[in-house]
């Protein structure tokens, strides 16, 4: 299991477990991330989706957002920025 998931109950491969954050690409080669956004959160409201990808158009930055992703990095981005963000969408648990 990926460090610090959780495991959710039965489900399809890869939905049983409910990951602290998601870095999704847009371009898939079996779904269009768009997509595969509107689909997670429909499973997940509570889900933390960041968007890591090499496209920076107005449009699938909007759309991604408006389909419930958190955050925009591109792929090009510094390790320093993508821990940022990932730091920045999930809560802080107590120790």
């Amino acid at each position: 299991m990926p460090r610090g998931g959780r495991r959710r109950g039965g489900g399809l491969c890869g939905r049983e477990l409910v990951p602290d954050v998601i870095l999704l690409d847009l371009v898939m080669p079996r779904k269009d991330g768009i997509a595969a956004i509107h689909e997670i959160m429909h499973e997940n409201p509570d889900a933390k989706i960041l968007v890591l990808t090499s496209f920076s158009d107005d449009e699938r930055v909007f759309a991604a957002i408006k389909a419930g992703a958190l955050g925009y990095l591109l792929k090009d981005c510094l390790p320093t920025e993508l821990l940022e963000a990932m730091r920045a969408v999930v809560p802080r648990r107590a120790s």
